[in-house]
């Protein structure tokens, strides 16, 4: 049984979000998930790109629903992977 978040959310695509804004916010890598490196070097970029904050907020927005996009069907294989064991 997982957890409820701080916000009463039960989403693990969210959950995998956290913990990698999480390890590149903290600097500790208490989660280590492999797309923390990724996704760190997507926010650079989008830094690098755009000097205006309205820019890097939509941009990271965007960077935000693609990575929640792919994890969910990753998160989604492994729950079917699971349920067919």
């Amino acid at each position: 049984m997982r957890k409820e978040g701080g916000l009463g959310l039960n989403d693990a695509t969210l959950e995998v979000i956290a913990q990698i804004v999480h390890d590149i916010d903290v600097k500790d890598d208490k989660f280590q998930r492999p797309e923390t490196s990724g996704f760190s070097a997507m926010i650079s970029g989008i830094v690098a790109l755009n000097s205006g904050d309205e820019q890097r907020i939509e941009e990271g927005a965007r960077l935000l629903e693609a990575t929640y996009a792919a994890l969910s069907v990753a998160t989604d294989s492994r729950k079917l992977k699971k349920e067919g064991e």
